[in-house]
C-alpha cells in the first residue's frame, strides 16, 4: 500500500518539474484510478478473461486484500500477486527515474 503512492509520486514528481503541463494531467489520472478501482463493486463481477489485466491495477490488490480481511474470505492472491509485482515496478523505475533526472531538476529548480 505505501509502494503505490510512493512510485507514483517519484514519477509525478519528476514529470511536473520537467514538463510543466503534467501538473494539469495529474488530477485527471487520478480520478480514472479511483474509478477503476473495485470499491463499490467487487472484482468478482469483471469478466474472468479480463480480470488478470484487470489486476495489473496495484490499487485492486490492496482492497480486495482488505475486503478479504473484513469479510473473512479467503485472501485472493490472483489480484495481490500481479498488483504487487507491477507496484514494485512502478517504484523502482520511478527511483530509477528520479535519480536519472536529479541533476536536470536542480538546474530547473
Amino acid at each position: 500500500m505505501i509502494i503505490i503512492p510512493a512510485g507514483i509520486g517519484l514519477w509525478m514528481a519528476t514529470l511536473a518539474i520537467r514538463y510543466r503541463d503534467v501538473k494539469h494531467a495529474m488530477p485527471f489520472a487520478l480520478q480514472m484510478l479511483i474509478y477503476t478501482a473495485p470499491i463499490v463493486y467487487s472484482a468478482s463481477s469483471i469478466p474472468e478473461k479480463y480480470r488478470i489485466f484487470y489486476s495489473l491495477n496495484p490499487i485492486v490488490g490492496v482492497i480486495e486484500g482488505f475486503r478479504a480481511c473484513l469479510l473473512g474470505s479467503p485472501i485472493p492472491w490472483i489480484y495481490i500477486t500481479p498488483g504487487f509485482v507491477t507496484a514494485g515496478i512502478l517504484m523502482i523505475s520511478g527511483a530509477f527515474y528520479f535519480r536519472k533526472m536529479e541533476r536536470i531538476i536542480v538546474d530547473v529548480i
